[in-house]
Parts: C-alpha cells; sequence; structure tokens
C-alpha cells in the first residue's frame, strides 16, 4: 500500500509540473533583448534639452544609423503612421518632447516599438507644423543617443 501512495505521489508531482509548463512555456530564445518586438502599445521616447525650440514640431528617424537586425527604420512620432511620408510631429513643451517610438520592416511594415536596443542614435528633425514629416523632410536639427528599455528611454538632445 505504502508502494502505491509512493507511486500516486510522485506521478501526481510530474503530471503537476508538465501542465504548469504547458500552461507558462518555455524561453526559445526569440523574446526580449534587442530586435525590438512589435505588438501592443509603443515605446516612449522623452527628449530633453529642447528648450530653444519651444512651440516647434520634432519627429526623430534612424535613416543614417546601424540598426539591430530585423529593424529597417526606427521612428517617433505623435501617434502610428500609416507610411514613413505621413509622421505626425510632437509639438516641443516645456523644453520636451515626448514621442511614440515605432520600427519599420520590410516583412511587417510599422508597427510598435518595444526592444531593449542599446546606443541608438536617432536624427531630431524639426517643422514649424506638425506635419505630416517624412523622414526626407523637416530640418535636422541634432541628434539623440537612446538607451531603449522595453521600448522606452530619455535622452539629451545634442546639437
Amino acid at each position: 500500500m505504502a508502494k502505491k501512495c509512493l507511486s500516486l505521489g510522485m506521478l501526481a508531482a510530474a503530471l503537476t509540473l508538465g501542465f504548469g509548463l504547458i500552461l507558462t512555456g518555455c524561453d526559445n530564445g526569440t523574446s526580449g533583448g534587442g530586435g525590438g518586438g512589435g505588438g501592443g502599445s509603443p515605446g516612449i521616447l522623452t527628449i530633453t534639452g529642447l528648450s530653444s525650440y519651444e512651440g516647434k514640431f520634432v519627429i526623430v528617424d534612424s535613416t543614417r544609423s546601424k540598426l539591430p537586425d530585423g529593424i529597417d527604420q526606427l521612428m517617433g512620432a505623435a501617434t502610428k503612421m500609416s507610411a514613413t511620408d505621413s509622421i505626425p510631429g510632437v509639438k516641443v513643451s516645456e523644453g520636451k518632447a515626448v514621442l511614440e517610438v515605432y520600427k519599420k520592416s520590410r516583412s511587417v511594415g510599422i508597427t510598435a516599438y518595444t526592444g531593449n536596443d542599446q546606443n541608438i542614435t536617432l536624427d531630431v528633425r524639426m517643422n514649424d507644423t506638425a506635419g505630416p514629416f517624412s523622414y526626407t523632410t523637416g530640418t535636422v536639427i541634432g541628434t539623440v543617443t537612446v538607451n531603449f528599455s522595453s521600448g522606452n528611454g530619455t535622452a539629451a538632445f545634442v546639437r
């Protein structure tokens, strides 16, 4: 009888462990890290040091940067855009701009950026109106270098 109880106890423990793994899944190395994610809400980039551009509109883009595999372009804008030629600018207020961050890839299009990429340099483009900007319009006024965490980052503007 004791042998049967021990066997049943071990079977119950094995089933519980197996069922728990099925529910939680296992990391196969495809999540987290760089590369940028793509679902859900976009990351937020806060740019400080923009006092000289108070009331102007800005976007950021990575047209001159080396990016992680799977990302063709990173863009920061007021909201999601449908194409890279219709990027809505963010108004500079209190010396800063707060932008949503999106990525573009050939295979998926424009999606929310949620990555953990480090040392990413983005051009800051300025315009007198909200746009729409494109990655070739607006005056490049400087750069920011960002260390992203879950798509979010804060960086100081450099002229």
